[in-house]
């Protein structure tokens, strides 16, 4: 029987594990720069980001510098841990 319980805490354990890292997976997903020619002015449009995008999640970070286009249009609903706004240099 104890051999038993330790196939069985191997299998939870194996199974959190694996939860965990597929989850850090996901959660890096989504953040992006805003490219500096975009295709048009759409937050959702993934042409307008950097492979990543667009932001999408709570621990996505949307990143902003210098652009063509200057104005971000939101249609759908959208989330993000946060944006940056890099200063272009002088």
């Amino acid at each position: 029987m104890e051999t038993k319980g330790k196939i069985t805490s191997y299998i939870a354990h194996s199974i959190a594990a694996a939860v965990l890292v597929l989850s850090a997976q996901v959660s890096q997903a989504g953040s992006a720069t805003w490219l500096s020619s975009p295709q048009d002015s759409a937050w959702e449009n993934a042409n307008n980001w950097t492979a990543g995008g667009p932001p999408n999640g709570p621990s996505d970070t949307a990143t902003f510098a210098q652009s063509s286009q200057t104005g971000v249009n939101i249609s759908t609903s959208q989330e993000a841990l946060g944006a940056l706004c890099r200063r272009a240099p002088m």
